[in-house]
């Protein structure tokens, strides 16, 4: 059996070591650059008809039909290959692109740089593109299309794929096509998002989704209410006990819900009441914790109004890792298109969320800034911003970040020599999440010691004493 001072010490030492200084990245050629603005250019109004017409006909994730429909014919008008129904999903989709005149100018072991982009194009309910994925949806198209005729003119010996991925608001799209094998011989993959300010960096939090329901016993709310168990009371005490927990965990920590059923009738006692809630944290094992405390909340609730509880874990983001080799080549082509980013201490204090291409980024290399919509205090999943998403302006903008992508893709692959310092950054931040978990089962296992060890302590005395006060914790706490 493991000893308090040999878990303390494996605690300690369980970090990693620190970065070399980084390296002057190589910048992508004037004249690939070129290409890369003036093929967006030139499509500028076809890609604007094609965000207003995901935007004035929204549809809920898994049900995207319509988009799928017209972002697949617009692509296939332009050269490329299309999967429909993708990785056994309805509504996601493959349109792919490889040059292969370029092959006999690689070595011969050689094989095509990967370049991946995502789009999205779900809906929120009741609001529409409140989250601008009409925006997200075009970035991908455009950065698709740019990196395509890029190849072609330029004789780059790589292949290029958009992903369309259905469901982000909370159905988990790539997390399903990720399952399904999708993003796997990528040795790239990115894409944007709308926001309030230039982020090249955002911390998205790991997040999980639980729907929670209470079983009670129905009853006449007048007539007999002592005959009935209130399952709404273990709903509301729920949410009592979670407003409550909130003064003790971390402040990067959020939980947040709503009530989904909270009884048929105001005179009859619910014999069945619903809600769904979402922790998020800052990473995997902080998210276990806070899960871990929100779920005793229910089980309390529940213990408490005399119901029973079942509890549902419907979907699991993990946080998003932005490859830094990537997040310096965006940065590097925002830049030359006249964007300024804040510190890196600012950008990577802003929260955006969570998101599943948090998912993707843990799986392949990955990178999913946040570009300025034009429109300052505007925030998504405000009715506001739902105006925003089909704003010139923010049009503008998406066009840029979208060129920006691009060309830090293509920088890659006429400089692939990256793909190495990418790949071990990777790893290193995938070795990094190891170590995160692994910390986290030794903190759990010196805390289960050493409540053995005060218990233990406790069996052979009294905690009260009419003769003493009772012991302090660390009176019966092991010496370490």
């Amino acid at each position: 059996m493991e000893t308090l001072r040999n878990l303390l010490a494996a605690l300690c030492c369980s970090g990693g070591g620190t970065d070399k200084a980084a390296k002057p990245l190589p910048s992508l050629s004037k004249k690939i650059r070129a290409t890369v603005d003036g093929t967006i250019q030139s499509n500028d109004e076809a890609l604007r008809a094609l965000s207003l017409e995901i935007h004035s006909n929204p549809e809920l994730g898994f049900q995207e039909f319509h988009a799928v429909s017209v972002l697949t014919a617009f692509l296939k008008l332009r050269g490329f290959t299309i999967v429909e129904h993708a990785f056994g999903i309805e509504t996601a989709f493959l349109a792919t692109y490889e040059y292969s005149e370029a092959s006999p100018t690689a070595a011969k072991d050689d094989e095509p740089v990967k370049i991946g982009f995502c789009s999205e194009y779900d809906a929120l309910p009741d609001l529409g593109h409140a989250c601008g994925h009409n925006l997200i949806a075009i970035a991908g198209v455009a950065a698709a299309l740019a990196t395509k005729e890029a190849i072609i003119k330029h004789n780059i010996y790589a292949r290029v794929t958009l992903f369309g991925t259905p469901a982000e608001e909370g159905g988990g799209g790539k997390v399903r096509m990720l399952e399904a094998g999708a993003f796997a011989d990528q040795d790239i993959c990115m894409m944007v998002h709308p926001g309030d300010s230039e982020n090249s960096m955002p911390a998205s939090l790991a997040m999980q989704w639980m729907e929670v329901n209470y079983v009670g016993k129905a009853a006449h709310a007048a007539a007999s209410p002592w005959d009935g168990t209130n399952a709404l009371d273990g709903v509301c005490l729920a949410f009592s006990n979670v407003s409550h927990m909130r003064q003790q965990i971390l402040p990067s920590d959020r939980v947040h819900g709503i009530v989904t059923n909270g009884g048929a009738k105001p005179n009859i006692i619910p014999d069945h009441a619903g809600a769904k809630f979402i922790a998020r944290s800052r990473n995997e094992p902080e998210l276990t914790t806070l899960v871990e405390k929100t779920v005793a909340c229910f089980s309390a609730a529940a213990q408490a109004s005399g119901t029973q509880l079942d509890v549902m874990y419907t979907m699991a983001y993990t946080n998003l890792v932005s490859n830094p080799v990537l997040t310096k080549l965006y940065q590097q082509e925002m830049t030359v298109r006249g964007v300024t980013f804040p510190s890196d201490e600012e950008m990577l204090a802003e929260s955006m969320g969570s998101t599943d291409f948090g998912n993707v980024s843990h799986a392949v290399p990955g990178l999913q800034p946040q570009f300025y919509v034009g429109v300052p205090g505007v925030d998504v999943h405000t009715r506001p911003f739902v105006e925003v998403a089909k704003s010139p302006v923010a049009h503008a903008s998406t066009l840029r970040a979208a060129a920006s992508i691009a060309s830090a893709a293509l920088t890659v692959a006429t400089h692939k020599k990256l793909l190495k310092p990418i790949r071990k950054a990777f790893l290193d931040q995938r070795d990094k999440t190891m170590r995160e978990r692994e910390a986290k089962g030794l903190a759990e296992r010196v805390h289960r010691a050493r409540v053995e060890a005060c218990a233990a302590s406790s069996e052979t005395a009294p905690l009260l004493s009419a003769d003493a006060p009772p012991p302090s914790y660390s009176s019966v706490a092991p010496t370490l």
